[in-house]
């Protein structure tokens, strides 16, 4: 390996406004989206996704951490560990 490869290294400058989108989903929309996966894409993954981050507000890396075991089937919680 070269050495000092970091030195090489062109990291982007980002500026602040840059670094997160603040748009947000409103309820009519949203209740599209879930109308339209409901009847076109019931039960699928991308209905599942949806209804999950639309009634949670968790989001998206959170929804793509769970797996079966952090589901409590009893009584309908998650388990999310950050």
């Amino acid at each position: 390996m070269e050495e000092n490869l970091y030195d090489k290294i062109l990291v982007p400058r980002v500026r602040p406004e840059e670094q997160q989108r603040d748009e947000m989903l409103d309820a009519e929309r949203a209740q599209d989206i879930l109308e339209h996966l409901s009847k076109f894409q019931y039960a699928s993954k991308e209905h599942a996704l949806v209804a999950l981050l639309w009634e949670t507000c968790i989001r998206i890396g959170a929804a793509n951490s769970l797996d079966v075991a952090d589901v409590a089937f009893e009584n309908g919680h998650l388990r999310l560990v950050h």
